[in-house]
């Protein structure tokens, strides 16, 4: 079974914004949501985010999910992570390798297509922090 957890940047206050704040990525087990705001919440202690406090509110539009996938390096792959893989073709006696970059939403259905194997890619970043890592795939 699946383990649930999910990832989301932090949506800064007015006041922070004014001193060049870079919001960072929360990470927590559950969601609150009301008319208003979403806040991520986590049972675990090192992890916890206050409900209620506007420091915590997230930006709902960066909210991914974990996939229940690992990269080569054991990293956790959420919705959103762009994934930088090998893509080999073979002709007879020929190989060629090309390196990809994808989201993951893209490759959910080029692993079930065909076979890739998670483990071979490498998170490389998210369209969130990192959308310019994209564009080197053009």
């Amino acid at each position: 079974m699946r383990e649930i957890k999910f990832r989301a940047m932090q949506k800064p206050s007015g006041m922070v914004l004014d001193m060049g704040y870079k919001p960072i990525m929360l990470f927590g087990t559950g969601i609150i949501k009301d008319p208003v705001n979403t806040w991520l919440v986590s049972s675990d202690p090192t992890q916890a985010i206050a409900f209620g406090e506007k420091k915590d509110i997230i930006e709902t539009e960066t909210l991914g999910q974990f996939t229940g996938l690992r990269d080569k390096n054991n990293k956790e792959i959420y919705e959103g992570d762009i994934i930088e893989y090998q893509d080999v073709k073979e002709f007879g006696e020929e190989r060629m390798v090309e390196i990809k970059r994808h989201t993951v939403k893209d490759l959910l259905a080029y692993i079930n297509a065909m076979n890739w194997i998670p483990y071979s890619g490498e998170v490389i970043g998210n369209i969130h922090e990192n959308p310019e890592l994209l564009k080197a795939n053009q």
